[in-house]
């Protein structure tokens, strides 16, 4: 049996445990997905393919391969321009958590196999069958910004499958800042990565995730997050790197006063594929919600953005907005956006928007007139561009690593470099 060209390994002793076995039977029936898929219409589903055949040809060693590294040595190496307090830092190698963090200030972390994220998909399923390690978080009401950095690092091509589940109780507050990084020397990975979230009633969580993987890696990550009474959810993602970097996040709003904010800020560049694909879901009345995500791409690269918000009958006082912004830095470059509303009530106030273009040449004469450099004129245009994707950043310590990252990306992009 196969799916999308996978074959299930001979090998016995894998997949380990009934659960895993179970999910990885489901991922053979589900089937990989393919560009006939509405959702995957513009991803490089074949590439996605190629690569899981190939790792799950040996599954016992592609899916449980680690390395040994010096975690102090390889933060600094890294993201070196981001100060960490490795007190509240956990580190993951491959998708598994290194021994010596079990703890973090205000925060319990079970590393146990735990269930509970939704397979309904083929690649949540292959999750849970190469997944041995759930990381259980949860929060008290005196908890310290908690940072989670994935590395990846392998000798050879590697399948890391990490797996999170973070509950934030009744009013209780807490921030979360991921990071996606790979390490020089790394082989080529393939990342296939769950987060489930539940924010209880009256609770908060600021979630900021920044990727800056190597350039033949594939990120694959799906979230999930459950929003009760009151509870409120702030996102934020920077995407700069990776091959092919696929965000799916799954909203529900199942309270009075829910309110999800959504913000993101892509930029490919050479033959990357950026492909966010948004769905919140509205179950209550008067919850609330916001989608702010900004795009550039250049050379042959393709950014993809899906932003879809479903207002489910009876749940009339929602309040929807959603804006997708897309700069176009060369020719040879592609953009898809698709912003999309499902309305089943009556009294609702939603909006949705989308634009793709290319830098306004009357701004550009305008800065040039006054004596400033192309290159700075360009940069200054594309600050204005992004700034309203990056206001939840804005006057926090991670701002000016973002900056500094964008401004990176945007000369790399200029000089036809692949990050």
């Amino acid at each position: 049996m196969s799916a999308g060209g996978t074959s299930h390994s001979a090998n016995p002793d894998w997949p380990a445990g009934a659960e895993q076995q179970v999910a990885f039977q489901r991922y053979l029936d589900l089937g990989l997905p393919t560009q006939r898929d509405e959702a995957w219409r513009y991803a490089p589903t074949d590439e996605v393919a190629i690569a899981l055949t190939a790792l799950l040809t040996d599954p016992a060693g592609a899916t449980r391969r680690s390395i040994a590294l010096d975690i102090t040595a390889a933060l600094a190496t890294a993201l070196p321009d981001i100060a960490l307090d490795r007190a509240n830092t956990l580190v993951l190698i491959n998708g598994r958590l290194t021994d010596h963090d079990t703890t973090a200030n205000g925060w319990s972390i079970d590393s146990n196999r735990v269930t509970g994220h939704n397979d309904t998909s083929a690649l949540g399923a292959l999750n849970t069958a190469c997944n041995d390690q759930t990381l259980a978080l949860h929060v008290s009401d005196d908890s310290e910004p908690l940072n989670i950095v994935h590395i990846a690092s392998a000798t050879q091509p590697t399948l890391a499958s990490p797996r999170l589940q973070i509950t934030v109780p009744t009013n209780v507050a807490a921030s979360v800042v991921e990071h996606l990084v790979q390490l020089d020397a790394s082989a080529p990975t393939v990342i296939n990565a769950a987060l489930s979230i539940t924010l209880q009633a009256g609770a908060s969580l600021r979630w900021h995730r920044l990727q800056r993987l190597g350039g033949d890696t594939l990120s694959i990550y799906e979230t999930h997050a459950r929003l009760e009474r009151d509870a409120k959810l702030e996102w934020f993602s920077l995407d700069t790197g990776a091959a092919l970097a696929r965000n799916h996040l799954q909203i529900a709003l199942h309270g009075d006063q829910a309110r999800a904010d959504l913000s993101g800020v892509y930029v490919c560049s050479d033959q990357q594929v950026v492909d966010n694909r948004l769905a919140i879901r509205h179950a209550h009345p008067n919850a609330s919600s916001s989608q702010e995500y900004a795009g550039i791409a250049g050379g042959s690269s393709r950014a993809i953005f899906h932003g879809k918000v479903r207002v489910d009958e009876g749940a009339d006082g929602t309040v929807a907005k959603q804006r997708n912004r897309n700069l176009l830095m060369d020719n040879t470059a592609k953009i898809f956006t698709k912003p999309e509303l499902e309305i089943y009530a009556d009294e609702v106030e939603c909006a949705h928007g989308a634009t793709t273009g290319q830098i306004d040449p009357d701004a550009m004469f305008y800065l040039l007139a006054r004596g400033i450099d192309p290159n700075q004129a360009k940069r200054m245009l594309v600050d204005a561009f992004v700034a309203a994707s990056l206001t939840p950043i804005n006057d926090t310590p991670l701002e000016p690593a973002v900056k500094q990252r964008l401004a990176d990306k945007l000369a790399q992009l200029q000089a036809g470099v692949l990050a």
